[in-house]
């Protein structure tokens, strides 16, 4: 991974991993803008995933929930792991009582 931080100095490999069953994701490995926010993270990944409008997605690193407002850049220099990517484990729940 350390070639692709070389590459784009000012991205962030990100490799999302499922939590819970019933969630479609097409790609688990992403690159994404040190200034983006997490909120902006997660309404891309939202576009992807087939989901009902009372499901939410929840996003977790060590299983803490991140703020919306954390830019992508500081969640890497505080939670990047071993392998050089920033580890997030996503989680589907019903919401709305369903």
């Amino acid at each position: 991974m350390s070639d692709v931080r070389e590459r784009h100095p000012h991205r962030v490999p990100i490799l999302l991993s499922e939590g819970s069953r019933g969630i479609n994701l097409t790609n688990h490995k992403y690159l994404v803008p040190k200034i983006h926010t997490m909120a902006d993270f997660i309404k891309s990944v939202r576009k992807q995933c087939k989901l009902n409008p009372q499901e939410a997605l929840f996003f977790m690193i060590n299983k803490t929930m991140v703020p919306l407002n954390t830019t992508i850049g500081q969640l890497d220099s505080e939670f990047k792991f071993d392998d050089d990517m920033l580890n997030i484990t996503v989680v589907k729940e019903n919401t709305f009582g369903n």
